[in-house]
């Protein structure tokens, strides 16, 4: 009698993953969007732990008089989140310079107060303020305080998150119209747009996807035409899909452009791969002459 062997389960490299992997590769992705579409909060002080804190405080060079080590869990998230807050340390300055800050605020002390009780009325004072005024302000000042705004984002920022990431906008220049076109320009010459341009479907209704998030994006100028740095890389792999029809659309494209401040195209590692794939050498020139911009 024979007897047929019972069939395995293929486990080589091309085996499709599982669900367990897959849910895993999902929550990634949404910790990912998450993280990406709220880079302009403050940090997360209530997931870190006593040692992160300290490491956070120390890189950034708050310094207080009080002995760090020796506080409590609550006090270093509180010192962090002045530090967050751009707030001024006020454990480093003597009492009279505390009574001083307390007349000028016109806060109500006591004479016989000690430093520590001075120290704690100026924090509370300052999680109240408020600056109602704001919109009074002539608009030369608003826009300084947008710049110093978005300087503190970008400097929260690391360097891979800042080159070839498209952000949305933070929530200031959504406030209303007239911060919105204040704000949005300041925002956007800080903004490197990467671009892979697929010119086979231009200009249909492909999307074209910005960087390695997969942002769609359409290349009509209408919807780019705030962006004022804009990096396009071509890959080898489009030389053999640019038609007449595709360079002539991927030039218009380019040369409605060239009003940006900073347009930057690279097509050096397609033209290397098309000279070790063997790939004609004259229409890659022809190419790059159409996509010459300096």
């Amino acid at each position: 009698m024979h007897i047929r062997p019972r069939a395995r389960p293929y486990r080589g490299s091309f085996a499709p993953p599982s669900p367990a992997v897959l849910a895993v590769r999902k929550a990634a992705a949404k910790r990912e969007k998450q993280r990406i579409e709220r880079y302009w909060r403050l940090a997360p002080l209530a997931r870190m732990s006593r040692l992160k804190l300290l490491c956070y405080i120390k890189k950034h060079g708050y310094h207080t008089d009080l002995r760090m080590v020796r506080l409590s869990l609550r006090q270093l998230r509180r010192i962090a989140s002045r530090l967050e807050k751009g707030l001024f340390s006020y454990e480093r300055c003597s009492k009279d310079s505390l009574r001083l800050f307390c007349a000028s605020r016109r806060i109500a002390i006591e004479s016989t107060d000690p430093k520590h009780l001075l120290c704690g009325t100026l924090h509370k004072a300052d999680a109240s303020a408020t600056f109602e005024k704001f919109m009074d302000l002539p608009p030369e000042l608003r826009v300084l305080i947008f710049d110093f705004h978005l300087d503190w984002l970008t400097d929260h920022l690391d360097e891979k998150d800042i080159i070839g990431e498209a952000y949305r906008p933070p929530p200031i220049t959504r406030a209303c119209k007239l911060i919105r076109k204040e704000a949005l320009p300041l925002f956007q010459d800080r903004q490197v747009l990467t671009l892979t341009y697929d010119y086979q479907h231009y200009p249909g209704s492909e999307p074209t996807y910005v960087g390695s998030r997969h942002m769609p994006v359409t290349l009509r100028l209408p919807s780019l035409k705030s962006i004022r740095r804009i990096h396009v890389t071509l890959y080898y792999f489009q030389i053999n899909r640019l038609a007449p029809t595709g360079i002539a659309a991927a030039s218009y494209w380019i040369t409605m452009n060239k009003e940006r401040d900073e347009v930057d195209v690279s097509p050096f590692e397609c033209k290397e791969a098309a000279e070790n794939m063997n790939q004609p050498v004259e229409m890659w020139k022809k190419t790059e002459e159409k996509f010459r911009i300096c």
